[in-house]
């Protein structure tokens, strides 16, 4: 207790410097918070719309939230319709689909100028393609009202998100054009426009699974990200699918958050960033704080005052500061994301990640005060005033 007095009378002393720190600090740990809410979001962006009606999911080892972009036949689960059918055929199943996930050209218009753009209002944007079976899992978008029930192929149906809707100003009724590349876009019939807020995360447009795939070319080997079921068991589905993996809704998040690879890089670099910014300025602060009390800690060390006590004020000024740093961080983080949200931009933060960006401040001001506190105790009196 006398240590911590004394370290908060001494963060007292220099406000500008403390609270300049402390800005440093906090800034730090809401970006870290921030950075990580982002890749979370993205992972649960796709999940949110099947959480409720879902039970099970069949993805590929090495599957990732940048798929859509990337996809490869090793991130990529094969001959779909035949093993959708056999899981239906159980009388376990309650309902299942495939789902594709493939980013593609839309324009609200199929015509193109003489340089080959699209004209007028049909300007092409890139957006998220969802291929599914309708009618197959009452899961949206699979159950999207609008769709015809099946997966023959030629319907030229599609769904749309208020994203969508706005992004490209269509209606129900209105023709879309998509395909993978702004040279090769198809009509489609909007059927649908879903206003539903899991749909509200990023442009999408739902079509059939056969017609995505006839786009995007995943025709030939029948291909989708992944398989949504309803009822069944574990075992059951890992015998059609042997080489992939089942999760539950529970499982698919931890899957999502340390199974990829390129977020978990993204989110080591940004707390390693973080926490080497905590340090530089937790320890200069202090540094320059030590030197400035010379003559101070000499005279505690002369009137008997030991160096694990004078040790215990410099560590102790050291967490405080930086504890006091990553509460603000945190709070920082909380409104910040309620800005980026009313921009549409996805991001989750559950509370122990707020949790662990304090903690993150804490361990980085263990870390730099390690070094003030040992020079700390090393000052002579007789020098000092001689």
């Amino acid at each position: 207790m006398y240590s911590t007095k004394l370290a908060l009378l001494n963060l007292g002393r220099r406000r500008s410097r403390t609270a300049f720190t402390l800005s440093a600090i906090a800034i730090a740990v809401a970006m870290t918070i921030l950075m990580t809410s982002a890749g979370l979001g993205l992972k649960a962006g796709a999940s949110a719309m099947y959480a409720q009606k879902v039970d099970y999911w069949i993805v590929p080892p090495g599957s990732g939230v940048t798929d859509p972009i990337i996809n490869s036949e090793q991130t990529m689960l094969g001959d779909v319709h035949q093993n959708i059918g056999m899981i239906l055929a159980n009388p376990g199943v309650n309902g299942a689909s495939p789902v594709l996930n493939e980013v593609v050209y839309a324009s609200a218009s199929g015509g193109r100028d003489s340089v080959g753009d699209c004209d007028g209002s049909g300007e092409t944007k890139a957006i998220l393609g969802i291929g599914v079976i309708p009618g197959a899992i009452d899961a949206p978008p699979v159950s999207s009202e609008g769709f015809t029930d099946g997966d023959c192929g030629s319907t030229h149906e599609a769904v749309i998100n208020e994203k969508t809707s706005r992004l490209l100003a269509l209606e129900t009724g209105d023709l879309i054009y998509a395909g993978e590349s702004q040279r090769s876009l198809q009509p489609f019939e909007v059927v649908n426009v879903v206003a539903l807020p899991e749909y509200s995360l990023y442009p999408i447009i739902v079509l059939h699974l056969s017609e995505l795939q006839e786009l995007t070319g995943n025709r030939d080997h029948d291909r989708a990200n992944q398989i949504i079921v309803s009822g069944g068991t574990r075992d059951f589905l890992e015998s059609v699918y042997p080489n992939a993996t089942v999760l539950t809704n529970t499982e698919l998040t931890a899957h999502n958050i340390y199974g990829d690879k390129r977020i978990l890089a993204t989110t080591v670099a940004v707390v390693g960033v973080s926490v080497l910014i905590c340090v530089l300025f937790i320890s200069t602060t202090m540094v320059i704080s030590v030197n400035e009390k010379q003559r101070e800690f000499a005279v505690m060390r002369a009137i008997g005052i030991s160096d694990a006590t004078i040790v215990k004020i410099v560590l102790c000024e050291s967490v405080i500061l930086s504890l006091a740093g990553g509460i603000v961080g945190a709070l920082m983080s909380v409104g910040t994301r309620a800005i980026i949200l009313g921009f549409g931009v996805p991001l989750v933060m559950p509370p122990l990640l707020l949790v662990a960006g304090v903690a993150l401040a804490v361990f980085a001001g263990v870390l730099s005060g390690i070094f003030p506190a040992m020079i700390s105790g090393r000052f002579d009196l007789a020098k000092l005033v001689g």
